[in-house]
C-alpha cells in the first residue's frame, strides 16, 4: 500500500464530552506548524467524533505510525501523538475531578460516563503502557461503576488494558452491559487488582465462568463477585465449588436468578465445607427447591463466618425451612435469612420459630409471599418480631 499526500487538509477529531476538541493535524506536508487545539460546534455529531478519534489513536500508535511517514514528517507526527496524549490526559483528570469526597467510614467510588469508556478505548488504541499507566496515576478509588455502559468485548479489552495499571484495588461493577463470556475472558488481566466484579445481566454463562475461576484462583485480591440474571446453570457450581476450596480469603458469591437447581447445590457443597470465609451466599431465583436448602443447610453449619443467606424464590417447602432452621440453631454468626417468595406454611414457619428461641445472633428472617394466611401472620408476627412477613 503507498500512501501519498491528500490535496487538502484531513482533520482528526478528540471529544471530550461537553467540551470537544479539534486537533487540525494533516496528515499532509503541506500544514503550517503553528496548528493548535480549537473547539467546534455543539452540534457535531459525538458519536462519529469519537469513531474518528478512536482510529486516529491507533493510526497514531507506535505500531502503525510508520504508515503516516510517506506523507508527513516524523516530528510532526511525534508532536501531533503529543497532543493526542495531552487531550486524552486532560479528560481523564477532568473525570477524576468530578469524584466526590466519599461519605466519612464510606468506600470512595466512582460513577463513569460513557465517555470515560471512550477515552479508555483511545488510550488502549494507543498500546503504550506508559500512557496507560499516566493515565490512572491519579485514580485512587475503591469501587469503580460503569453500569449500563454499552460495555462489550471490545469496551473490556480496553478496560483490562488500562485498569491493571491502577495503583490499589477496586472494585469493577459492570451491571447491565453486554460483556458475555468473550468480554469476560478480555477482562482476565485485570483480574489481580479486582477485589470485588458485578456482572449482573450480561448474558454470561457456564463457559465465561470456567475461565473466570480459572484465572479466579490465582488472584489473591479477588474475593467477592456477583452474577444476577445471567445465563448460569449448575455446570457453573462446580466451578465455584473449586474457588471455595482454593481460596480461604473469599467472602461474597451472588448467583442470583439463573438456572441452579437442587443438583447445582450439592455441587456446591463441598466448597461450602471447605471454606472458613465466605459470609454472604446469595441464590435467589433459582429452583433449588427442599433438597437444594437441604444440602446448602447442612454444608453451611460449619461456617464460622457466613451472616447473610438468601434463598428467596427457589420452591423451598417445610422440610427445607426444617434444614434451615437446624442451621440456625448452630450458627453463632448468622445475621439474615431471606425465605421470601417460597412455599413454607405454618409448619416451616414453627421450625423457624424455634430456632429462633435457640439462637439471639440473627437479627431477621424475611417470609413475604409464603404459604400463610393473614391471621396466621398476624399471630407469629406478634410471637417473634425478627420473622418479616
Amino acid at each position: 500500500m503507498t500512501l501519498t499526500a491528500p490535496p487538502f487538509p484531513t482533520y482528526f477529531v478528540l471529544h471530550t464530552g461537553k467540551g470537544s476538541v479539534l486537533s487540525r493535524s494533516c496528515l499532509g506536508p503541506c500544514l503550517p506548524t503553528h496548528c493548535h487545539l480549537e473547539g467546534i460546534s455543539e452540534g457535531a455529531d459525538g458519536l462519529n467524533l469519537q469513531i474518528t478519534a478512536t482510529f486516529v489513536s491507533g493510526l497514531l500508535s507506535q505500531r502503525h505510525r510508520h504508515l503516516l511517514h510517506q506523507v508527513c514528517p516524523a516530528p510532526a507526527l511525534d508532536r501531533k501523538c503529543r497532543q493526542v496524549v495531552k487531550v486524552l490526559s486532560w479528560g481523564m483528570r477532568r473525570h477524576f475531578r468530578s469524584i466526590p469526597r466519599p461519605v466519612h467510614g464510606e468506600k470512595k467510588s466512582m460513577h463513569a460516563m460513557p465517555e470515560f469508556v471512550w477515552l479508555i478505548k483511545c488510550i488502549y488504541e494507543m498500546q503504550d503502557s506508559d500512557i496507560a499507566k499516566g493515565a490512572v496515576a491519579r485514580l485512587e478509588v475503591e469501587h469503580l461503576k460503569l453500569t449500563y455502559c454499552s460495555i462489550g468485548p471490545v469496551e473490556c479489552t480496553a478496560l483490562a488494558y488500562v485498569l491493571q495499571h491502577l495503583r490499589g484495588r477496586v472494585g469493577l461493577q459492570l451491571d447491565y452491559n453486554s460483556v458475555g463470556d468473550v468480554g469476560v475472558e478480555q477482562l482476565l488481566p485485570c483480574l489481580d487488582i479486582c477485589h470485588a466484579l458485578y456482572l449482573r445481566n450480561n448474558n454470561i454463562s457456564d463457559e465465561g465462568i470456567r475461565k473466570l475461576i480459572e484465572k479466579g484462583i490465582q488472584c489473591e485480591n479477588f474475593q467477592k463477585i456477583a452474577l444476577f440474571n445471567n445465563n448460569l446453570t449448575d455446570a457453573c457450581t462446580q466451578y465455584f465449588a473449586h474457588l471455595l476450596k482454593k481460596r480461604h480469603n473469599f467472602l461474597s458469591l451472588r448467583l442470583g436468578n439463573n438456572y441452579i437447581t437442587a443438583v447445582g447445590a450439592e455441587q456446591l457443597v463441598d466448597g461450602l465445607r471447605s471454606n472458613k470465609s465466605l459470609q454472604f451466599l446469595g441464590l435467589w431465583g433459582n429452583k433449588v427447591r427442599d433438597r437444594g436448602a437441604e444440602a446448602l443447610a447442612e454444608a453451611l453449619k460449619g461456617s464460622p463466618r457466613l451472616t447473610w443467606l438468601s434463598l428467596v424464590d427457589n420452591g423451598i417447602g417445610n422440610s427445607g425451612a426444617r434444614a434451615l432452621a437446624e442451621l440456625i440453631e448452630s450458627s453463632k454468626t448468622l445475621e439474615e435469612l431471606w425465605l421470601s417468595k417460597n412455599c413454607i406454611t405454618r409448619e416451616g414457619v414453627e421450625y423457624l420459630l424455634c430456632a429462633l428461641e435457640k439462637n439471639t445472633s440473627v437479627q431477621s428472617i424475611w417470609l413475604r409471599g409464603n404459604k400463610l394466611s393473614p391471621e396466621e401472620v398476624e399471630e407469629m408476627s406478634r410471637r417473634e418480631s425478627r420473622l418479616t412477613f
